[in-house]
């Protein structure tokens, strides 16, 4: 009977070292996509005075400033609109942001956005501090994590259709 006798190999220390920078990745990845201890409201407090945004908060939980309160007739949750926006984390990372405006219907975003640029007209802008209820919910989206609060600079070029 032959019995199999493993061998040290040359490729050993590099199997442990790589072994170890896994075991750091996956330590470091899980601290780094878990929630904050900190509440949501008081995430996006803390954002509010980190970025001066005297804000207001609707009913809804929406935190708003208007920057600009635009000329002419305020789009319907119904309007087909145009706009122009940056969107961040609450740790100031932008996540998306389109410098030219894009068309969109305002019953087809998330609520945050469909309750927020209703209180401006074209060529205003709005800055909108979003609780994840109004924002994603709790399922991921894309890059935006469940549970995420989230912060938009919108600046709203036209409405297309009422």
């Amino acid at each position: 009977m032959t019995h199999f006798t493993p061998k040290t190999t040359k490729f050993a220390p590099f199997l442990a070292i790589f072994a170890l920078f896994c075991l750091i990745f996956a330590i470091f990845s899980n601290t780094a996509c878990s929630k904050s201890s900190v509440s949501e409201p008081d995430q996006m407090i803390a954002f509010a005075k980190r970025n001066n945004i005297n804000y207001t908060k609707d009913p809804s939980g929406l935190m708003y400033e208007i920057i600009n309160p635009g000329s002419g007739t305020k789009p319907r949750s119904t309007s087909r609109v145009s706009a122009a926006y940056e969107g961040k984390f609450m740790n100031d990372k932008t996540f998306e942001t389109s410098p030219t405006p894009i068309d969109f219907s305002l019953n087809g975003v998330i609520q945050g956005w469909t309750i927020g640029l209703q209180l401006i007209a074209p060529g205003g802008e709005i800055k909108l501090i979003i609780p994840s209820s109004l924002g994603y919910g709790p399922s991921d989206y894309n890059s935006i994590p469940g549970g995420s609060p989230l912060y938009f600079d919108v600046k709203l070029a036209a409405i297309k259709t009422y």
